[in-house]
């Protein structure tokens, strides 16, 4: 699960493709970590323990119209969050 959390920020931050096109997860955990230690500590612990989260049940119980991660990411303006604060 942290591997593709990872992806899906690198695809919404535009990160290049392969020659092929194909999307690649260029957001490695080590470039996570220069930039946050705690956050890496979070997609590791996604990536080798997940979260327990049920979420086909949540779906189930609460049918509000579900996004996914990477669909969130990809909606988000990664050029505005990355702008040095003023």
């Amino acid at each position: 699960m942290g591997a593709a959390l990872l992806r899906a920020l690198g695809e919404g931050l535009a990160r290049p493709q392969d020659a092929a096109g194909a999307s690649r997860p260029t957001l490695e955990l080590e470039q996570v970590r220069q930039f946050s230690p705690e956050f890496a500590l979070m997609f590791d612990f996604f990536e080798h323990e997940g979260t327990g989260i049920d979420l086909p049940g949540l779906h189930r119980r609460y049918p509000i119209g579900w996004h996914s991660f990477a669909q969130w990411a990809a909606g988000q303006n990664w050029k505005a969050l990355q702008q040095p604060a003023a």
